[in-house]
Order: structure tokens, then sequence, then C-alpha cells
């Protein structure tokens, strides 16, 4: 069992990575894993170990905290490119450019590894739900912790940390929670759809803020083509 009094800290206290005066902020419904169940509990026991000895930040290091916990392969000299966050950096790449330009691969990984989810950097990166599931119809931690609203699965609500931080861009991942998204913007959106391609995404924008709400860089494998006009259409909007 996991110790549920750190895990309710962690779960109410930390947000993601990265800075929260950043211009872009992306925000999932949660993060993924790939290994098994068992070796998810020992990556958690890590990071809230972790998360504890420093100091129980709300925002940490994406690249200095993931290090930290054994996960090295998306930063360094030689990186992998992270399936999510690779169509995102497209995304901001194209609304820092303006433009449709195609940024090539190695650009986007050195991205990933030197800026993306920096303290001090122009992202951040949040998750609605605070704990990595394997998928959104497998839950698995009332399995190892007794409290009572980690039995089934509760939103994390951040929407008054945009109010708050007035942030030019947010783009929400994963169209299947739309309405979710769509509650913590609090504006109207409308629906476009990528020329020639069954590909979309929803558009909507306040005073502050140009929001996104884009197709999820795992559930389908996206083309390039589609990040670099989410990035356009935000940059326009």
């Amino acid at each position: 069992m996991l110790d549920d009094e750190l895990l309710e800290q962690y779960i109410h206290g930390f947000y993601g990575y990265g800075n929260l005066d950043a211009d872009c902020w992306f925000i999932g419904m949660e993060g993924g894993f790939k290994e098994d169940v068992e070796d998810v509990e020992k990556r958690l026991e890590k990071r809230l170990k972790t998360w504890n000895e420093w100091e129980r930040e709300e925002l940490e290091d994406l690249r200095d905290f993931q290090e930290e916990i054994g996960i090295d392969e998306w930063f360094g000299e030689n990186p992998k490119s992270q399936d999510t966050w690779n169509p995102l950096i497209r995304v901001l790449l194209a609304i820092k450019r303006g433009t449709q330009e195609e940024a090539d691969l190695d650009k986007v990984k050195r991205y990933q590894s030197e800026k993306l989810g920096r303290k001090n950097g122009e992202t951040l990166l949040l998750e609605l739900l605070p704990l990595p599931s394997k998928s959104t119809d497998k839950w698995i931690y009332d399995e190892y912790s007794e409290i009572e609203y980690l039995q089934s699965r509760e939103r994390y609500r951040i929407k008054d940390l945009i109010k708050d931080n007035s942030p030019k861009f947010v783009v929400f991942y994963g169209i299947s929670n739309k309405e979710h998204y769509k509650e913590i913007a609090d504006t109207d959106f409308k629906e476009l759809h990528f020329p020639n391609s069954d590909e979309r995404a929803l558009l909507g924008s306040n005073s502050d803020t140009n929001f996104s709400i884009m197709m999820h860089p795992v559930a389908r494998k996206m083309s390039k083509a589609y990040s670099r006009w989410i990035g356009k259409e935000l940059q326009e909007a």
C-alpha cells in the first residue's frame, strides 16, 4: 500500500511541470505508462519520495525531476522522441513561428530535452488527474490506497490557475474529454476540420487566452501537418 497521507498531499499539492508564467500551457487528462502495474507502484513510490524530499513544490522542472526518479531517455545528448510531447512541441513551434513551416525531428527532440516543462521556461505541462494510468478505462489506485475519492475518477480542477495566470495559449489534448475542458476554459468553442482529413480540433478564446482542444497524440497517430495547423490557428485567433 502507498503512504495515503503523502499521496493525498501530492494529489492536492502538485500541479505539473514548468512555469505558471509561461505563455503556453498543455493540459491532458492524465499521464500514461507502459510498464507493469508493479513497476508503476515502484515508480510512484519513487515519485512521492522525491517530491517529498524536494519540499513538495506545486511545480517541478520536468527534466530535473524525471531524471531524479530514473526517467532519462527523453533528455540528454541523444534523447528518444516522446510520443505525446512530440506533437505538442510542434504546436508550440508553429505558434512561435506563425507559419506552417516544418520543424525537423532533431529540433523537436532538442526542444524536448532542453526546454519543455522547465521551471523558468515558456511552457507548462498539467494533467487533470495527477496520477498516471494506462488508459482511461483502467484505474489501479484502489488497490494501493484507501483514500475514498481514489476509488473512482475525480476531475482535478485547474480553472482558477488559468484565471489567475492568464496564459496566452492553452492546448488541451484528448477530444474525448472535451466537456471537461470546456468547463475549465469557461468559454465558447467552435469545431474546425483539418482540410482533406478527418482530423479536427475545437478553438475558443476569451479576453486573455486562446484555447484549443486537439486530438490526443497517442490515442491516434496524427499527422505533423495537423500539429502545425493547430499552432497556426491558435497564433492567428
